[in-house]
């Protein structure tokens, strides 16, 4: 039995082939190396998750008033407050310190942790010990070949981020 081949079966097949690459060429999974790999980060700020763009400010008694440009002198010198990733270690410079250790992240969930497993000097700069608490706290990581974001909450439980722009 011959049954004629209508229009409307064309163009579901047309429809049916168009799909197929689509559903099969997904692939939500970040690229962890092209991300991570060969760049060294500088942090921007460490700033509150929901509220976009408020830095969050701390400073010692002695910088008080100029607070917010105090820490944009402390980012701007050198490699202070720096972090690069090989395949399974990373380096963070802070201001007086060096800390490494080991680091996992899932391109699927983008979760992120950090183990230190070596600090080379001491750290009493409250804004250095805020960034090793990001660190040490970090949950979620969000990025891209330009930038990238660390997640942690600290020990409050209130929500904050490390944002980080390519230094080099």
């Amino acid at each position: 039995m011959n049954t004629p081949i209508t229009m409307k079966k064309i163009c579901s097949l047309l429809l049916l082939l168009t799909l197929i690459p689509l559903l099969g060429g997904c692939n939500s999974e970040d690229d962890l190396e092209a991300i991570f790999l060969g760049k060294t980060f500088k942090t921007t700020g460490i700033f509150y998750d929901k509220k976009k763009g408020d830095p969050v400010l701390i400073c010692d008694d002695a910088h008080k008033e100029d607070c917010g440009a105090y820490l944009n002198t402390l980012i701007a010198e050198g490699n202070n407050f720096t972090i690069r990733f090989t395949l399974e270690e990373f380096t963070a410079t802070l201001l007086g310190s060096t800390v490494s250790g080991t680091w996992k992240a899932n391109g699927k969930n983008q979760d992120i942790s950090f183990t230190i497993t070596s600090r080379l000097g001491e750290e009493s700069e409250p804004w250095a010990l805020a960034y090793l608490e990001g660190l040490e706290r970090a949950y979620k990581y969000e990025g891209d070949t330009s930038y990238l974001s660390i997640k942690f909450k600290d020990e409050e439980g209130i929500k904050k981020y490390i944002l980080y722009h390519i230094h080099r």
